[in-house]
Order: C-alpha cells, then structure tokens, then sequence
C-alpha cells in the first residue's frame, strides 16, 4: 500500500475551496434559480403587495409575453428604488429597476414575462433591502370568457366533481376577483343552497383540456348567469351596465387588459319562447359586435347547441327551431364552433348534470385546441353531409362529415324521425357497414311526389345513440325535405 503523504492535501484543499467560492458566488449573484433562492429578506419595513393577486392569470401576446402591473403599499414613507421580478422554478431572472418611491405607494409595471407560473418579488432598497414581498403563483397564459346562462353558469350536482388545479383560475362574476378555480365557479357561498349544492360545471374540464395538449395556464371569466336572455346580452346596452350583462362582461375584458383567447357559450334556452324567430339574427348580431368591442375579428367563439328538450308543452318546436338555428349558425360566422350536448344527462328538465358538463367541456376544449391554438386534435364530430336514395326508394343513405374516426358500433340507430304532414313514416335506422354513414329502410316504398320531412333529435326527451370513435354525438338537424 502506498504510504499517505501530507502533499496529498492540496488538491482536497482546492477543491474545497472552489466549492465554497462557487456557493459564495450563488449568494451574492443577483440572477438565481427559484429552487437555490431563500425567502426575501423583507427588511425593516412592512410592505404589502395590493395587486396582483395570487393566481392572477395574464393574457400572453404574440410573443408569449406578458406586462404585469403591480402596486404595492408600505406601512410608513419610504425612500428607495423599487425593483421587481417574475421567476419560475428551473429558471433565472434579473432584478428590474421599475422606479423610485418616496412615501407609502408605488404603482409601476414589469414588463416582458414569459408564458407560465411565477413568483413576482417586489423590493425597495436604497444602500440595502428596506422592504421586500413575493406573491405567487402568478400567470401567463390565457383568457377565456364564460358566458350565456345556467348551464355555463354549472348546475350539476356538486358530487364527484372537477378537482382543482394549479394553472386554472377564476375571476368572480361578482367581486372581480381572481382566485384558484374551484367548483361551484359560478356561485357565491351566500347564493348557494346548501341543502341541495349544484354548481358543477364546464369550465374546469375545459380548462385541464387545454392544459393537458398545450402546457399553458388558464384563467376563466365568468360572465353567465341562469336565465338570461339575449336581451341581456345585447351589444347596443353596452353602456348600460351593470344592467347589461354584455355591458359587465365587456368591462371584465377590459379590466383585465383588453385582450382574451376566445369565449365560450352556453345559452338559448331563455329563447324558445316567442323570441325564437329572431334568434338567429341576435346571436349574428351579437358575436360580430363582441369582436369589434374586443378588437379581434377572428375571436374564436364556441357554443353548445341545446340539449334534450324536457318539459311538458307543444312537443318542442321552438326548443328544435333554437337547435336548427344554432346549427345553421356556424356556418354563418367565420371562427366559431358547435359543440353538441343531445347525448346529454339531466339533473332536472333543462339543466346538464356534472358528468355530461365534464363531456360538453372538453368537447369544447377539443374544438379550442383545434381553433385558436392551431394544433390538430379532433374533427367536429357527426354533421349530416347527404342524402341519397336507392332507385326503389326504400332506402335513404344519409353520409356524414366530421366524423371522428367511424361511427361507434350500435345494433340500430335512434333519434331519426321522418313525417308526411302530420304522419309519421315507419322505416328502420342502421349503420352502414363501412360505419360512415346511417341508412334508413322503409317499410314500403315512398312517392317522389311525397314531401317526407327527416328529423334526428327532435320532439320531447328524444333517444339519441349515433356517436363518433371519440363519443361525439350526431347534432340535431332538421327539418331535412328528403
């Protein structure tokens, strides 16, 4: 064995050395890593960081940047520069001088913050830290308004429901203030009943839906209320808020910058009444003013087509005439999308229950991703394409496009119904065999002289089963002349 000799210790020493040099170096360098830095010395002043607020989300621009505003208050004058900055785990960042405050108030800005989840430290220092405070998590990423009535709003039964996320934020539709998301979004503790809690809704599954394909935080406005109508949210009562729903939901947009991802809606069932005629045109009306007063001609917009049609009057009519004009209404409006909701559980004659939301949610995620975000996920799901007889007449072949993969196996097709005046017509719904299209066989051969009307979910709680590989159901179309 060699014999140890004392020479052996000056390069454990050196190495030593360095080591302590390089951690020296981490201590005093003022661009540190989240997981290396220590809790700000907050000085010998008490100071408080009045805005933002934690999970305050932050529209991103173009460049996946953002400018956070901040104010901060301090319990007695003050003299110093006030720097700020925006870190993120596995990252570094540099202190920025914002300004300097002479008294109790600063208000300025950080400009340039990149997409994710952040601790905003703010601190005074003059020859060294006066006062210091940290918020966090603070977000860039993207806005989505949440708007129309009940079903945006969540009705479903607060059971089983959306677990919370970091990422996903809420600002209040009373209050304005931003929060973790939490269910039920759109009620206050002092507005729900306790003894039977809904409140379950879209907007949580939605938001993870788009979390889990693009990595980019979430904050939902929430703009709906139960039982509004598109009186409500008529552009031209603008200034009218806070009567005006839209007038609200404007001032929230703007509020909070200016600018948003897109909006989700939910809404028509306040309008199968006497309104139902000038339904199309509102919402024509409406969503071409939303994007003049936000700025943004091509603001994606994604509605859900009402559901099953569930209480006792005429069997429906100016349910199914809100469901056409929906439909219709996607192809009149460039950047918008139809999410539909037939195949729908209720938890009372017209609201969604909690499961059925989750599925209308990342339906509406699946066409967000797909619109605004450019990445190919998943087609519209089934939309009638064509109608096609055979040459006896016995047998309509009706084709679709949108179709995700083919359509789900099922024995026989339900939810179709085909009328001659006030009769119905007895025929026979099957898949095709390539599972692309469904075809009807009738019990008897029809007239081409005959006015046959095709119908599919229509009338009162229709049974519906045609689904796509991905569970999206065929919309509800008709009256179809065959």
């Amino acid at each position: 064995m060699d014999k140890w000799e004392p020479t052996k210790k000056v390069p454990i020493i050196g190495m030593v050395l360095v080591i302590v040099m390089v951690w020296l170096a981490s201590c005093t360098n003022e661009k540190v890593k989240v997981e290396q830095l220590l809790p700000l010395e907050e000085g010998k002043y008490v100071m408080n960081i009045e805005a933002p607020i934690e999970h305050q989300v932050y529209q991103r621009d173009l460049n996946n940047k953002a400018t956070i505003s901040f104010k901060i208050q301090v319990e007695s004058d003050i003299a110093g520069k006030v720097e700020a900055r925006a870190i993120t785990e596995g990252e570094s960042s540099d202190w920025q001088t914002i300004g300097d405050i002479n008294g109790t108030t600063f208000e300025g800005v950080i400009v340039g913050v990149s997409i994710g989840q952040h601790r905003l430290d703010i601190r005074v220092r003059s020859d060294q830290t006066l006062a210091a405070k940290s918020v966090e998590p603070i977000l860039v990423g993207d806005l989505w308004v949440l708007a129309g009535q009940s079903n945006m709003q969540g009705w479903g039964k607060l059971i089983d429901m959306e677990e919370p996320q970091v990422g996903i934020s809420l600002y209040s539709r009373e209050g304005d203030q931003w929060s973790q998301a939490v269910e039920p979004l759109g009620w206050t503790e002092g507005a729900m009943n306790w003894e039977a809690p809904r409140g379950a809704g879209l907007g949580i599954p939605f938001a993870k839906e788009v979390m889990s394909h693009t990595n980019v935080p979430i904050g939902l406005i929430m703009s709906a209320v139960g039982g509004s109508t598109m009186l409500d949210w008529d552009p031209a009562r603008l200034e009218t808020e806070p009567q005006s729903l839209y007038g609200d939901m404007i001032r929230k947009i703007r509020e909070l910058g200016g600018s948003v991802k897109g909006v989700l809606w939910y809404q028509g069932e306040s309008e199968a009444n006497t309104e139902a005629d000038i339904y199309l045109e509102r919402m024509k009306t409406f969503v071409t003013q939303l994007r003049k007063d936000v700025g943004d001609s091509k603001l994606p917009f994604i509605y859900a087509q009402l559901s099953v049609y569930h209480t006792f009057d005429e069997g429906g009519k100016l349910w199914n005439r809100i469901q056409r004009d929906q439909l219709e209404l996607e192809s009149l409006i460039e950047h918008a999308a139809m999410v539909p909701t037939i195949d729908a559980t209720l938890s009372d004659p017209v609201h969604l229950d909690a499961a059925s939301l989750k599925r209308v949610g990342q339906r509406m995620a699946w066409r967000a991703i797909d619109m605004a975000y450019g990445m190919e996920n998943a087609q519209s799901g089934p939309r009638p394409d064509t109608y096609i007889w055979n040459e006896e007449r016995t047998e309509l072949l009706i084709t679709f496009k949108g179709i995700n993969g083919k359509l789900a196996p099922i024995n026989h097709a339900y939810g179709f119904q085909v009328t001659l005046g006030s009769d119905k017509v007895p025929f026979t719904a099957l898949l095709t065999e390539d599972r692309m299209g469904v075809k009807l066989q009738f019990e008897s051969p029809t007239s081409e002289n005959d006015l046959l009307i095709l119908w599919h979910g229509a009338g009162f709680n229709p049974v519906v089963n045609v689904k796509d590989e991905m569970g999206i159901p065929l919309v509800v179309f008709g009256p179809v002349a065959i």
